[in-house]
């Protein structure tokens, strides 16, 4: 299974939905997918619904999938991340490995507060 990928005009940001299964190197080709889409569209937005995936990550997969990302990515994009309780951690460890490199990643319970943060 693979990641949904749309664009929400409204609100000027990038939706994507992880599956519940997704493995590091599906992970690391959505992330390129996207970072290609962001920078197509000039777009500095990212919301990512990862309330579904289960994460089987080491922290030297999440790091690397982390750094491979940001680098890619245009500076000063801002990515809401809408996340189970039990996979902040992992999310945590992104938000300071993302920050370092000018990526700015907040972490909400819901899809509402994350799409808000966005507007």
């Amino acid at each position: 299974m693979t990641s949904a990928i749309s664009y929400d005009s409204s609100k000027g940001a990038l939706l994507v939905e992880l599956p519940p299964k997704e493995d590091y190197n599906q992970l690391l080709d959505t992330t390129r997918g996207l970072a290609g889409q962001l920078l197509e569209r000039g777009c500095a937005k990212l919301y990512v619904d990862a309330r579904q995936i289960e994460l089987g990550l080491s922290v030297s997969q999440t790091f690397h999938l982390v750094a491979a990302a940001v680098e890619t990515v245009p500076r000063g994009l801002r990515v809401a991340v809408a996340v189970r309780p039990g996979h902040r951690l992992m999310v945590e460890f992104a938000q300071v490995a993302a920050a370092h490199r000018g990526v700015s990643i907040q972490m909400f319970d819901s899809p509402t507060e994350a799409l808000g943060w966005l507007s």
